[in-house]
This record gives structure tokens, C-alpha cells and sequence, in this order.
């Protein structure tokens, strides 16, 4: 159809705005559909062009990308024994702790998120201890699910006691959650505390008669403001311990039959397609995965050899951390198994994607190279509270 030069020009016009808009809305709302066809495009050239370029890769590729394999293999679930040792509080009279695993700490809302409900026997109000820590308690259940309001959150009320010498100080916490830490105040206005006193968990009329032997610990407290102006107060401080990161124990009066479920895993075969990106570097690798669901990490030779920072299909974009890079990420542990700050064996912490409780290397020790026979895993996601009701 023949057109004038200006008509021509406003259908060119027209056509280009409607595909940057298309484009725009596929970043920022992508389509399933147009991602699937992307991909097995992608997957199809792909499959042409890296084998190639591999075999050049490799020849010229820096000696110190063909990463020798670890000297010695690190214990896989040692995170999980020492959060076992840390953690089980000491039995109960006439009741039972059940170990939950955690799947999701909100540290916004200080709420931790349990792979446990109903099924385990767990019900709102009961106890949340992690060793001989006083957490909070449960506030939502479903079958399979259940929420933990830390004590520290705002609004959460707990009874509290201090021990000076040859008094016992009768108190009540008050959480803020992220504005500030627990209020302290007292219900009794004999003896004064000092500060750094241990502040222990007083029970409830509604808490099992057992409980109150056990001497649960809150955290110390502390005084804020100015006291010389008269406006002092005293705060609660304390922390979350590294283990109830991974899971934490539940006071039931009756437990049921139905064992814990450790969170599940999406495992798929992996091998090295491209040892160095010509976009990303010699910081990246392709690694192709006999799975297109997603994956979060890429396993090999006995720890975390690479982390996933782009998905493609069946082709993931894997950066090589070095241990520095996984310090916010990691829980370190001594030789002989112990949380410590400063320890020489480092496992992942864990979130949403990332499986808790993975080896990443020892202190000093080189990131691992892609090679071998790998894995590519990411934690399953874990429904919504409520979602299978």
C-alpha cells in the first residue's frame, strides 16, 4: 500500500513506541510465556556457540581459574549438630520440647517463620526456647506452618525477674521492635538492679508448671537516658542466637506422630559450559543445568563452589565468591564444632533461595573450581502461612 512520506514516518513512529513499550512492560511485568521463548531461543545458539568457546576458554583462560580441588572434605551437616548442642533445652516434667526447623527469620517484623504447625502439635501461646534463651512465643498455626513473635517485637509483653543479691526483682518487657530495644519496668519498687544483670523469663499462668524450673534467660539489662536530669529508664538487651537461625524447640503438652521435615531442597545436575563470560569476565561461569527451575548455588566438590547470578533456561551465570564475600552470609564454627565468631569453618546462613548449612571452605581457603561432577540447588519456597488451608 502506497503511503505519503509523513504517513510513513508516524507508522514507523508508531510501530517502534509500541514495541519500547512492550519492552518496558516485559522488564518491569514479565510474561511467562515470552520468557519460555526467550530462553529456548537463547538455549538453541547456546548449544552451538559454547562448546567452542570453552575449548578457547581453556587454553586461555588464567592458571588460577582451574582451581585445585580442596584438600580435605568439610563434615556436611555439622551446622545442624551444633545447633542441635546449643539449643536443646534440658526435658520437661510432663511435657515435651519438639525441634522445629526455621524457615524465614523477619528481622523488620522480629517474627520467625517454622516448618511446624498443628500436625506437630504446636498451638498458639506456647513457648519458643532455643539452649536455655527465652524467645517468644507462637502466635499463628496451620497444619504445616507456624509464626514466632520474638519478644523483641513491638508491642510484645513478657513477665520478667532480676536477681540481685537477696532479692528477686519482679519485672515487665515491653518489645519496640526496630525503634529501639525491650523497655524494662518494674512491678516492684524494692532492691535496685544494676547494670548487666542477667533478666530471666518469669511464666505465665497460662505456661506449663514445668517451665518455671528451668530458668530461661532474656537477655541483661542496661540504663539509658540521664540520670542526672532524672529521666533515666532501663532497656532489655539481647540477641538472637546464631543457632535459632536454624531452628529452634517448642514446649507441647502432647506431641504428635508426624516427624520433622528438614526444608526441602531443588537438586539438578550441573555441568561447566563456559569457563569465563566474554560479558561478565573471569569472575563468571556458565554452568548448564539439567533442570529449568530455578537454583541459587552451584555445589562441587564437597562445599559452594559458585553462586548463581543469572538464569537463563537451562544456563546459569555463576560468580566464585571468595569466603570475604560470604561474611554477612555465613556462620562460622570452630574445629571442634562450636559457634564462634571468629571460627575457621564457615557454613551458609541461609535464606528464601540460599540452603542453610552449607559448606563454604575453611579460613584461607581459595574459592573451589567448576569442575567435576556438580549440583545445582536453591531451597525450595515455602507457602505462604495459611495457604493450604
Amino acid at each position: 500500500m502506497f503511503l505519503l512520506p509523513i504517513a510513513e514516518r508516524h507508522r514507523r513512529s508508531f510501530w517502534a513506541a509500541t514495541a519500547l513499550i512492550l519492552l518496558l512492560l516485559q522488564g518491569l511485568m514479565p510474561l511467562p510465556a515470552v520468557r519460555q521463548t526467550t530462553s529456548s531461543a537463547v538455549a538453541v545458539v547456546s548449544s552451538i556457540v559454547l562448546p567452542p568457546a570453552q575449548a578457547l576458554a581453556g587454553r586461555l583462560a588464567p592458571a588460577r581459574l582451574h582451581a585445585a580441588a580442596p584438600d580435605s572434605p568439610m563434615p556436611p551437616h555439622l551446622l545442624r549438630e551444633a545447633e542441635r548442642r546449643a539449643g536443646a533445652p534440658p526435658a520437661l516434667l510432663g511435657a515435651a520440647w519438639v525441634e522445629v526447623p526455621v524457615a524465614r527469620v523477619d528481622r523488620t517484623s522480629h517474627q520467625l517463620h517454622l516448618l511446624g504447625g498443628s500436625r506437630l502439635g504446636l498451638a498458639p501461646g506456647q513457648t519458643v526456647v532455643f539452649g536455655r534463651e527465652w524467645l517468644g512465643r507462637v502466635v499463628e498455626v496451620d497444619a504445616e506452618h507456624s509464626v514466632v513473635r520474638l519478644w523483641s517485637a513491638a508491642g510484645a509483653r513478657a513477665g520478667a525477674t532480676l536477681r540481685p543479691p537477696g532479692v528477686e526483682l519482679r519485672a515487665v518487657i515491653e518489645g519496640r521492635g526496630r525503634v529501639a530495644s525491650a523497655l524494662l519496668g518494674w512491678l516492684e519498687p524494692h532492691g535496685e538492679p544494676e547494670a548487666g544483670m542477667q533478666v530471666y523469663w518469669r511464666p505465665g499462668f497460662e505456661d506449663l508448671p514445668a517451665l518455671a524450673s528451668l530458668s530461661l534467660r532474656l537477655g541483661h539489662a542496661e540504663q539509658a537516658g540521664d540520670a542526672q536530669r532524672g529521666d533515666a529508664y532501663w532497656i532489655l538487651q539481647g540477641e538472637l542466637p546464631a543457632g535459632a537461625e536454624g531452628r529452634v524447640w517448642v514446649a507441647v503438652g502432647a506431641v504428635a506422630e508426624t516427624l520433622i521435615a528438614e526444608p526441602g531442597l531443588h537438586r539438578a545436575r550441573s555441568r561447566l559450559a563456559l569457563l569465563v563470560d566474554g560479558v561478565y569476565g573471569a569472575e563468571v561461569a556458565v554452568v548448564r543445568v539439567d533442570s529449568t527451575q530455578p537454583v541459587a548455588v552451584i555445589f562441587a566438590q564437597g562445599r559452594v563452589a559458585g553462586r548463581v547470578v543469572l538464569q537463563r533456561g537451562a544456563h546459569a551465570w555463576v560468580r566464585r565468591p571468595t569466603l570475604a564475600d560470604w561474611s554477612q552470609q555465613a556462620v562460622r564454627l570452630s574445629a571442634a564444632g562450636a559457634f564462634e565468631e571468629e571460627g575457621v569453618l564457615w557454613y551458609s546462613r541461609g535464606d528464601q533461595r540460599l540452603p542453610r548449612g552449607l559448606p563454604l571452605g575453611r579460613s584461607g581457603d581459595p574459592p573451589v573450581g567448576l569442575r567435576g561432577a556438580m549440583t545445582a540447588l536453591q531451597r525450595l519456597p515455602q507457602p505462604a502461612l495459611g495457604s493450604q488451608r
